[in-house]
C-alpha cells in the first residue's frame, strides 16, 4: 500500500514539476545539498514517522529581549533574557555574565567556551546543577552547519548532561519550510525513542537569513520559519523582530498563525507527507549514523571539529548564494535600488561558532557602493519578448550595486549607438543575433562592457551568465569605486 502510494507520488510529482526522469528530480532538489541532504533520499521509499511526544501546547517566548514585561502583557507566555529586573527568566551564556534570581537556563555551549571547554570548572558545576540547561544548535546553524551537524551536536552534549534531568534545544530555522519541518521531527524521534533523555524544543529564525537590506522580507522569513516550527511541533517559538524595537510584529507573526490560520488546531500536521516523512528519515538515519563516529569523541574536540565543519559548509553556501542559485529576495534576487540601509547589524556569537551570514559580502559592497556615483546602462536588440529573460537576468544582476539601472531596447541595431556617459554598458540579444550585432559596434575602451551570453565571447567583452559568481564579478569592477 504505502509502495504503491509513493509511486503514486512520485509520477504525479514529476509530472507537476514537468521533469522526465528520477534524475531530473534528483538535480532538481539540489537545494537542499548545501544543507546536508543527499536528494537521492526523495526517489526512495521511506516510513512514516508518528511522534508520541509532539507537542499539545505551543507557547510564544523571547530570546534576550530587554522587553520582557511589556511582552508578557501583550501575550508572550515566558521570556528569556538577560536584563536585570525585566526578564523572567535567566539566560546565561558566559562567566562573567551578572546573575539575578535563581531560575532560568544556562547555554552550555557558550558558556563552556568562555571557560575553555573546562568541564570540571567549579563555577561551570554549580551553575549546571542550579540552572535548566540548554543546548545551543542555532551556534552551529548560523556558523554554517548542516541540519545534521545540528542534531548530532545535540546529541553529543544532551549525553554528556543527560543526568542533569530535563534539557532544551534551541534550533535556528532558514525559510525552507519543509527542511526545517523535517529537521525538527526527526529531532523529536531521535530524543523520543531515548528515555533517560527529557527535552523541551524552542525554535527561533535564524540570524543567517536576516537582511540588512529589505527588511520587511524578513518578517516574511518568519512566517515561514513559524509555520515550519508549528508543523514541526516545537515546545517554545521565538521570533526576531524584522526592525529593531518593533516587538509586535514578530509576536503577532505567531498570534495570526495560531488564532487565525488554526496552525496548532492539528497535532503533527506533517504526519504522512511523503516529501517531508522522506526528508525526515533521511535525516534521522544520517545523524545516527554521524552521532555513532563521534559518541566516544571528547566534547572538547568534538565542538572543535563541529567548528571546522561549520566553516566548510558556510563556504559552500555562501558560493551558491553569490552564484544566485539559492536566493535570497532584496538580494541577489529582485533588489530594490532605492532603498537605503541605515547601519549594518551585528549579531550574537562566540568566537568558535561566529554567524556566518551567506549574503555579508554582497551587502558590505552595496553599502560601500551607497555614496559612489555609478551608472550601469542595459542595451537590448531583437524582440523584446524573446530577450527581455537576459535583460531582467541582467538588471537584477547590477541592481545588486543599490543602483538604478537605465534600459533602452532597440527593434533592430541599425540605431544602436553606446553611450560612454555611464559607468559600464550591457549588451542583451540573443546568441544567433550577436555576431552581427558585435561587428558594426564601436565599443569604448574606457569603461567596462558586459556581454550577457555564455557561448558567444569577444575579446573586448565581459560575458555575464547565471552560474557565475555574483560578488566576484560586481567586486572586481566595481569594487575599485567604493575604496
Amino acid at each position: 500500500m504505502q509502495e504503491n502510494t509513493f509511486k503514486n507520488w512520485k509520477s504525479e510529482l514529476l509530472k507537476t514539476l514537468k521533469l522526465k526522469s528520477e534524475q531530473d528530480l534528483e538535480a532538481y532538489f539540489q537545494v537542499y545539498k548545501d544543507r546536508g541532504i543527499s536528494a537521492g533520499t526523495l526517489i526512495e521509499k521511506a516510513p512514516v514517522y508518528h511522534l508520541r511526544s509532539f507537542p499539545c501546547e505551543m507557547k510564544f517566548i523571547r530570546l534576550h529581549s530587554s522587553q520582557g514585561e511589556l511582552d508578557e502583557q501583550g501575550g508572550v507566555s515566558n521570556s528569556f533574557g538577560i536584563e536585570e529586573g525585566i526578564c523572567k527568566n535567566i539566560l546565561i551564556k558566559n562567566a562573567t555574565q551578572k546573575i539575578w534570581g535563581n531560575e532560568g537556563y544556562l547555554d552550555v555551549i557558550s558558556f563552556l567556551e568562555s571557560i575553555q571547554m573546562n568541564t570540571d570548572d567549579a563555577d561551570f558545576k554549580s551553575k549546571l546543577a542550579n540552572f535548566v540547561p540548554l543546548v545551543n544548535t542555532s551556534l552551529v546553524e548560523h556558523a554554517g552547519g548542516s541540519v545534521i551537524d545540528e542534531i548530532v551536536t545535540a546529541m553529543r552534549v544532551l549525553f554528556e548532561f543527560k543526568h542533569r534531568g530535563e534539557l532544551h534545544i534551541l534550533f535556528s530555522h532558514d525559510p525552507q519550510s519543509f527542511l526545517q519541518v523535517a529537521k525538527l521531527r526527526a529531532a523529536r524521534k531521535i530524543f523520543e525513542n531515548l528515555p533517560e533523555i527529557k527535552f523541551k524544543l524552542i525554535s527561533q529564525s535564524s540570524a543567517r537569513f536576516h537582511t540588512n537590506y529589505e527588511k520587511s522580507s524578513n518578517m516574511l522569513r518568519n512566517v515561514a520559519t513559524c509555520t515550519a516550527a508549528m508543523w514541526g511541533g516545537a515546545d517554545f517559538v521565538a521570533l526576531k523582530n524584522f526592525r529593531e524595537g518593533e516587538y509586535r510584529q514578530s509576536r503577532n507573526t505567531f498570534h495570526v498563525l495560531e488564532q487565525e490560520s488554526h496552525l496548532k488546531k492539528v497535532r503533527d500536521p506533517a504526519k504522512g507527507s511523503v516529501l517531508i516523512d522522506h526528508l525526515t528519515d533521511f535525516i534521522v538515519k544520517e545523524a545516527l549514523k554521524q552521532y555513532n563516529l563521534v559518541e566516544d569523541t571528547p566534547l572538547t574536540k568534538f565542538l572543535s571539529d563541529q567548528a571546522k565543519r561549520c566553516q566548510q559548509g558556510a563556504e559552500q553556501q555562501r558560493n551558491r548564494f553569490e552564484c544566485g542559485e539559492n536566493c535570497l529576495v532584496g538580494l541577489n534576487q529582485y533588489p530594490d535600488p532605492s532603498e537605503v540601509c541605515d547601519h549594518l547589524e551585528s549579531y550574537d556569537q562566540t568566537e568558535m561558532f561566529p554567524v556566518r551570514r551567506p549574503q555579508q559580502r554582497l551587502e558590505e559592497l552595496r553599502s560601500r557602493l551607497h555614496e559612489v556615483d555609478l551608472k550601469v546602462t542595459i542595451y537590448s536588440v531583437g524582440k523584446l519578448s524573446d530577450v527581455y529573460p537576459r535583460v531582467n537576468f541582467a538588471q537584477n544582476l547590477f541592481e545588486i550595486t543599490g543602483k538604478q539601472i537605465k534600459h533602452i531596447h532597440l527593434k533592430d541595431d541599425t540605431r544602436m549607438t553606446l553611450n560612454e556617459d555611464a559607468h559600464a554598458l550591457v549588451i542583451c540579444a540573443l546568441d544567433d543575433e550577436l555576431p552581427p550585432l558585435l561587428a558594426s559596434l564601436v565599443l569604448p575602451k574606457n569603461i567596462p562592457v558586459f556581454l550577457v551570453s555564455r557561448k558567444v565571447n569577444h575579446p573586448q567583452l565581459i560575458n555575464v551568465y547565471q552560474g557565475m559568481n555574483l560578488f566576484e564579478l560586481l567586486h572586481k569592477y566595481f569594487g575599485r569605486l567604493a575604496a
